[in-house]
């Protein structure tokens, strides 16, 4: 980069920015725009290509209309479950990051948050459970995003799955768990210092 300072005029040239916004700066990133409403009910979906894929079953794909408006990031769709469901996120290749929206949306009457999203590596170990989920992930809320990091999580050989859930006993009446612009690394990409996993 170049800064001039020119008989009182400010001149900025050659400037270079390296892309930093998570999720979108993933190795697979996705607005489940690509999906139709509904999609996911009768099979699961799979975002990205081989051996980079992750395959998410028991939930659907839902339009901003209709009580889920919060838990769209990009406009119109994202990746949700209602009331008492689960599902679950597997990753063909362990991952080294993960980067994505969450919401937990509930009735207007209720402070009980009922979504969470529990992680576990490669061995099937626990290792956490998300349980703070923004309420609403829409742009004009400006939410936080979600990072989930193997190296954090002591998980040198990555992170194999998530799984999401809305409980059926803290709001029954209504409530909804999702997630949007989901972007995740696999282990042995390029800038993460790691190797394939084994």
């Amino acid at each position: 980069m170049k800064v001039l300072n020119v008989t009182g005029k400010f001149v900025l040239d050659d400037l270079g920015f390296t892309l930093t916004e998570f999720p979108s700066n993933n190795t697979v990133y996705s607005t489940f725009s690509e999906f139709g409403v509904g999609a996911g009910l009768s099979e699961p979906l799979v975002i990205g290509s081989s051996p980079n894929t992750a395959t998410f079953e028991g939930g659907s794909i839902v339009f901003v209309a209709g009580g889920n408006a919060e838990v769209i990031r990009s406009f119109p769709h994202s990746y949700a479950i209602i009331n008492g469901e689960e599902a679950t996120i597997t990753f063909e290749t362990p991952v080294y990051e993960i980067d994505f929206f969450g919401a937990s949306v509930v009735t207007t009457s209720s402070t009980d948050p009922d979504g969470s999203i529990e992680v576990y590596d490669t061995n099937d170990n626990l290792l956490t459970t998300i349980i703070n989920l923004e309420g609403d992930i829409t742009p004009d809320f400006k939410p936080g995003f979600i990072t989930i990091n193997a190296d954090e999580l002591g998980a040198p050989g990555g992170i194999n799955r998530l799984v999401m859930k809305d409980d059926p006993d803290v709001n029954p009446q209504f409530s909804r768990t999702g997630v949007d612009d989901f972007g995740f690394t696999p282990i042995g990409a390029p800038g993460t210092g790691t190797t394939t996993a084994p």
